[in-house]
């Protein structure tokens, strides 16, 4: 995964993943999506063009069991800066 969100060129700020995987600082998606987003309801993903759905679903009119089938299509991402000092760590 690159280090910097691909829309502003700069370090991620707040990073989010989409359904496709790419990953982009949240605001620099959330206007992405404010101008490009006809519908708004999808979205086209700025690198590779997946469609993913922008509109989360009112729980209340979808009966308990079914809750936990519900994700939202954008996810917040933590990054770990040095990866590979972690995964010496873990190792030990």
């Amino acid at each position: 995964m690159p280090d910097q969100c691909t829309i502003c060129i700069c370090d991620y700020t707040e990073p989010v993943s989409i359904p496709c995987g790419h990953v982009y600082c949240m605001q620099c998606l959330s206007d992405y999506i404010s101008s490009s987003s006809p519908n708004g309801i999808t979205a086209a993903c700025p690198t590779c063009r997946a469609e993913f759905s922008i509109v989360v679903p009112e729980l209340h009119s979808l009966s308990k069991q079914f809750h936990r089938y519900i994700t939202p299509s954008i996810r917040r991402v933590f990054i770990e800066p040095n990866p590979s000092e972690s995964y010496e760590e873990l190792k030990q």
